[in-house]
């Protein structure tokens, strides 16, 4: 088992590792079912061994704490479940694990377990690599429930993975119980068709000099998510640039006022953030701004409470498909393209959602001939992929009319 410190993982980082490790696979439309076999051999932890412990399960605490883990004799099914205990935290975390098993890379899961906490906890992926070593994915917070309560993330495996096992922990004082797991193949319930977004953040000027050029003639609008604060500034589109993009069908959508990690800021800042990026774009351009996307794939469960009363929805870079079955408008998936994502891997992308039936978000930052950064598009690139996304056919539609298509299909 590795050692895993570092909680607050940075979305970015996460979702550069899962494009890189992306592997093409068809998602057959047809079966909409979770397959009924479960990878976890002791998934309710009733069966003991020798030493009157969980036969295949395994305690492990990181950081500094004083942790304590109990094979509880109560649980949601059954006489057994897990539990830990939490105090005097300063660092890390603390979790049962089951042993890993066996998975196919890029093939569809879906992990379930039932749980009770008395503070927000964090479920992630410890992946097992062919070539050694392990890689992480956080999936998601789910917040503290005095009652059994279930929690549930489906997720694509990465390419060059060859176990793996799921970290239900918790990273503060209090408790967290847990029982009835189950870790399957899963094929995803798909809308009647697909679709693709593209998708812009900070508000570079290249969009508008290098990237646009190359969009309208294909009839493809983005949605642009803008730094209210950098309007104008060196290097950014101004409000004519941007008016002119959304004349034209783009959608302008926020991306905060400085761009701060939301989950660092104090709540009354996270509220100006939001509230205030919203109110000066409308002011700026006719029409309501619905949609938000969060500076560095930055936020947890406060971050979203306070996103829903402002926003029709929240794009992460999480990366993944949007699909009927999982389909959470606040947490929007979408793949991170960058200065050395390979082109086929954006054509596979654009492939599987045709395939699948599935929503397909591509973020992009800078599109610049003359740029090396990381997060920088070279044009020639971002022709290529947006040529071959107009051949495959496939609609390609801004956020907000994607979610006008998607959502009356969840009904």
């Amino acid at each position: 088992m590795s050692t895993f410190n570092n909680l607050k993982i940075r979305r970015v980082f996460a979702a550069s590792l899962a494009l890189w490790l992306f592997a093409f696979t068809v998602i057959s439309a047809a079966s909409v079912k979770a397959l009924s076999v479960n990878l976890i051999a002791n998934p309710s932890a009733e069966q003991s061994d020798t030493s009157g412990q969980p036969s295949g399960w395994y305690k492990h605490q990181t950081g500094t704490s004083t942790s304590s883990f109990t094979y509880a004799d109560d649980g949601h099914t059954g006489n057994h479940s897990l539990l830990v205990s939490v105090s005097n935290y300063s660092s890390g975390d603390s979790k049962w694990f089951f042993e890993h098993v066996p998975v196919s890379p890029g093939s569809t899961y879906q992990f379930t377990d039932y749980y009770k906490s008395s503070a927000t906890t964090a479920v992630l992926a410890e992946y097992q690599m062919a070539s050694g070593g392990y890689t992480y994915k956080w999936f998601g917070d789910v917040g503290p429930s005095t009652l059994w309560v279930q929690a549930r993330f489906t997720f694509a495996v990465p390419a060059g993975v060859s176990k793996m096992t799921i970290l239900h922990l918790i990273n503060t004082n209090g408790t967290l119980q847990t029982d009835d797991y189950s870790l399957s193949a899963y094929t995803p319930q798909t809308f009647s068709h697909p679709l693709v977004s593209i998708t812009f953040d900070d508000g570079y000027n290249s969009v508008y000099n290098q990237a646009l050029p190359i969009t309208r003639p294909l009839g493809e609008n983005s949605t642009l998510y803008i730094i209210t604060n950098d309007i104008g500034k060196s290097g950014y589109m101004t409000k004519s640039m941007l008016s002119t993009m959304k004349t034209q069908g783009n959608e302008i959508a926020s991306h905060t006022v400085t761009h701060p990690y939301l989950t660092t800021v104090t709540a009354k800042k996270l509220q100006t953030e939001l509230l205030n990026s919203r109110d000066v774009l409308a002011s700026y351009f006719t029409g309501p701004i619905n949609n938000f996307a969060s500076p560095y794939g930055d936020y947890n469960d406060a971050v979203i409470n306070a996103i829903k009363p402002l926003y029709r929805s929240h794009r992460t870079i999480d990366a993944g498909f949007n699909s009927k079955d999982s389909f959470d408008q606040y947490r929007i998936k979408s793949y991170m393209i960058e200065y050395t994502t390979p082109v086929a891997t954006v054509e596979s992308l654009i492939d599987q959602a045709k395939q699948s039936n599935t929503w397909l978000v591509l973020t992009y930052h800078e599109v610049d001939k003359n740029s090396t950064w990381t997060y920088n598009r070279k044009p020639s690139d971002f022709k290529t992929e947006m040529t071959y996304l107009k051949s495959s056919g496939v609609a390609v539609k801004t956020v907000d009319t994607a979610l006008n298509d998607l959502l009356p299909q969840l009904n």
